[in-house]
């Protein structure tokens, strides 16, 4: 039997993040940081440092402007909340794709939580309904944490609808605690990955995760077209 988080899926997370940890340690800026401007980097232009030093600059201003104008792809709208997974052929250095690319290009530098392995079996043997409920309630905490509720109401809209009034799935506290706790701090998309990703039991389940990936899609082209 497939399991709902395949251990490909994890594979793949830990890959990711690793290509971006050596990825971010190669660089010799962090060209995406919010405080980056080419103007308050000394010794880049020849410009004395903080130390009165100048710096032979390792890389040019107008290479630093290609570079950021193409990290800028569709897979990275809405990030780092709504944005969707790396793309490990950028972190390589070689995505062919370029701003083109559906996955994304910005930088992640905060290791994804992961679940362990007494977590992972809770989720994959809660029901579709129970996962539905469990999401429709992190998710919109997540939303009002992030100050996206309105740009987030019609995945939320969806997930209430199918769970079905469902109240949180039945199980100890301590478990269902730890469980949330460690839900809470994944970015927006991943929870709903939760849902998506999941191995359709039947067409009904298969058209909710279609209907929800959709409903993503556009709250990420909403988030992105806000920003920009």
């Amino acid at each position: 039997q497939e399991e709902d988080l395949p251990t490909f899926e994890v594979s793949m997370q830990n890959y990711v993040e690793n290509l971006s940890e050596q990825w971010q340690a190669k660089s010799p800026l962090d060209l995406r940081s919010p405080s980056f401007s080419p103007t308050n980097v000394g010794g880049c232009d020849g410009s004395p440092t903080s130390d009165g030093s100048t710096l032979e600059p390792s890389i040019s201003i107008p290479t630093v402007a290609r570079q950021a104008e193409q990290a800028i792809s569709p897979g990275s709208l809405g990030h780092p909340e709504v944005c969707r997974r790396q793309c490990i052929y950028f972190l390589q250095g070689h995505c062919s794709n370029g701003d083109a690319c559906t996955y994304c290009h910005l930088p992640h530098t905060q290791r994804a939580p992961k679940l362990d392995k007494r977590q992972r079996s809770i989720m994959q043997a809660l029901s579709h309904q129970e996962v539905l409920a469990l999401m429709q309630h992190l998710c919109t905490a997540k939303a009002e944490e992030i100050g996206m509720l309105k740009e987030a109401q019609e995945v939320i809209s969806i997930l209430t609808a199918e769970a079905n009034g469902l109240r949180l799935p039945s199980m100890a506290e301590r478990e269902i605690r730890a469980l949330c706790k460690t839900l809470s701090r994944m970015s927006f998309s991943s929870l709903l990955g939760l849902v998506t990703h999941r191995k359709p039991q039947c067409s009904v389940e298969a058209d909710c995760a279609e209907r929800l990936s959709a409903a993503m899609e556009r709250m990420r082209q909403d988030v992105g077209a806000k920003v920009g």
